[in-house]
């Protein structure tokens, strides 16, 4: 029988390696307006280095303020995406959901996003995601999962919960 195999994606926090890989695709569709303030490779090494610096923190039991995870599929890392606090402590904002474009349409974003709603919803929290007017994509996806748009006074940052 043929046909199309479902992959089981995995998420795991990242490791430096898969940080730096995707380094390159995140300077990319910043150029592209999916996010603010990577402009350039210097501004991208140094985020990267904070990530990296978050996740050796929570490594070794430490508060860390962003957390930084790896989307593998059939053994090979796929994707990235980063959870930062903010100040309310029910919310977790979903900064960066990044999957290579070989990967992408698969419903691997889908299938990351309910997996951190239901991981906060199971421990009383709430997921925010944090999209870029460019990215009509991520936005649709996320109405028809059912999140809804949080008007802003200010900034073009449009941001997005779960009901």
């Amino acid at each position: 029988m043929g046909g199309v195999q479902y992959v089981e994606p995995e998420i795991s926090q990242a490791s430096k390696v898969e940080i730096d890989v995707f380094s390159e695709l995140l300077q990319c569709e910043a150029s592209r307006g999916h996010f603010t303030g990577l402009t350039n490779n210097t501004m991208v090494t140094q985020y990267a280095s904070e990530l990296q610096s978050a996740n050796d923190a929570l490594s070794s039991g430490k508060p860390a303020m962003v957390m930084t995870y790896a989307i593998k599929a059939q053994g090979q890392t796929i994707g990235l995406c980063v959870l930062r606090a903010i100040e309310d402590p029910t919310i977790l904002d979903l900064n960066v959901l990044l999957i290579s474009p070989n990967w992408r349409n698969r419903g691997f974003g889908r299938w990351v996003i309910n997996a951190f709603r239901e991981e906060m919803k199971n421990s009383g929290r709430r997921l925010q995601v944090r999209c870029m007017p460019v990215s009509i994509g991520m936005m649709s996806l996320l109405v028809q999962m059912g999140f809804r748009e949080v008007p802003q006074t200010f900034g073009s940052v449009r941001y997005f919960f779960y009901p």
